[in-house]
């Protein structure tokens, strides 16, 4: 746990009620006369971690739930039913990635050479699904997809580079 000055408190709060990943504890230290909460970030000390950071870090649990939901959907579907083995890699891949996410709070684990495959995997998905016509509005589950892969890319490439800072 960390203690968060009364100003930085609001900011806490805020980003408690917009993203899953804050718990706020409300047990109040005093300190020298002043409030201290103690807060937490799924267990790990976040005194070191900035706006844009938290902000990073609820962005990626985005990106990652956004990729989940679709993927779980047409792991059910019969209309994807040819590409479930492949469907069904992914997700456990996707899913192995959020859990790690969410112990460590940084996505240097997954290698370049990683994210491209998976990108270009759901890219061939979205190739084979986009434009079926046999298919209705399920087909744009694959371009939302590889939008979500896309952009969780980028702010993997963010948070490594160190760019939220």
């Amino acid at each position: 746990s960390c203690l968060i000055n009364l100003r930085q408190h609001f900011y806490v709060r805020k980003m408690a009620k917009k993203c899953s990943i804050l718990k706020v504890y409300k047990n109040i230290v005093s300190f020298s006369g002043m409030c201290y909460y103690i807060c937490r970030l799924n267990g790990k000390d976040v005194s070191n971690m900035n706006k844009k950071e938290y902000k990073t870090a609820a962005e990626i649990e985005v990106a990652f739930s956004r990729i989940i939901g679709p993927l779980s959907i047409m792991n059910i579907m019969d209309s994807f039913k040819d590409k479930r083995i492949d469907i069904n890699q992914l997700l456990e891949i996707i899913v192995k990635w959020a859990a790690e996410f969410q112990t460590n709070r940084n996505m240097s684990f997954i290698t370049n050479d990683e994210i491209l495959k998976v990108y270009e995997r759901c890219d061939e998905l979205k190739d084979r699904y986009l434009f079926d016509n046999n298919l209705g509005n399920e087909s744009e589950l694959t371009d939302e997809i590889v939008i979500w892969v896309l952009e969780l890319m980028s702010l993997r490439k963010r948070q490594i580079e160190g760019n939220d800072k």
